[in-house]
Order: C-alpha cells, then structure tokens, then sequence
C-alpha cells in the first residue's frame, strides 16, 4: 500500500501538482503525463478497493448477526436439553416409586390369596361329605 494509499489528501494534492505542472510545457511533460497516468490508475484503484473493503465491512457485520442468531439457537437449545433433563430425572423418581407401590401391592395381595386358599382349604376340609 502506498502513502497515496493512505491519504486521500495528499493524492489529490499530488494530482493537483500533476495538473498544474502539466498545463506548463516542459521537456518533461510526457513523463508528467505518464505520472499523472498512474496517480489517477492508483486512485481508482483506491476507490476500488474502499467499496470492496465496505463490502466485506457488510459480509462481516452479516455474518456476526448470523452468528449471534445460531448462539441464541444454541443456548435455547441448551435450556431446553436441561429442562427435558429435569423431566427425565423426575420421572425416573416417579417410577421408582410406582415399582415400589407395584411391588408392595403384589406381596400383599400374594399374602391375601395364600390367607384365601388355607380358608378355602380349611372350608373344603370342613364340608367334604361323609359317604355312607
């Protein structure tokens, strides 16, 4: 990058002295041609260069919004990942405590058909017809 490059000042103020000095005639008004040639080439270059520079400017601002967009994603994500966590956790509770209530129900209804059999026994016991 040249110091023309630099300061938008300081080339016009170079091809303001190209113009004058070429308006005089001089046996060096063809290299004077020639130079104002490269400064007005280096300053479209340079306006070339500041509208592809503001372009990328736009790529870059877009792509950062893109970017906070997907960490918003990301974090919703994640608050929904721990919630669904919490759900798992809590139902994983409740059906510990469903085995156990399925659990008690089953030895106590086990205990109340072995009690229903022995009456059941003891009342077949107690009615068997004396055959005669």
């Amino acid at each position: 990058m040249s110091l023309l490059d630099l300061s938008p000042l300081l080339a016009d103020l170079f091809l303001s002295y190209a113009t004058r000095t070429a308006a005089t005639s001089s046996p060096e008004s063809e290299e004077r041609k020639a130079l104002q040639e490269v400064i007005t080439t280096l300053l479209e270059e340079n306006q070339k260069l500041k509208s592809e520079t503001r372009g990328m400017v736009r790529e870059l601002r877009a792509t950062e919004v893109s970017q906070e967009v997907l960490r918003s994603r990301a974090f919703s994500l994640k608050e929904a990942n721990t919630s669904q966590l919490d759900n798992i956790s809590s139902l994983r509770g409740e059906l510990v405590q469903v085995e156990d209530e399925y659990d008690r129900f089953m030895a106590d209804s086990g205990a109340e058909r072995a009690a229903l059999r022995v009456e059941v026994l003891d009342l077949e016991v107690r009615f068997v017809p004396v055959s005669g």
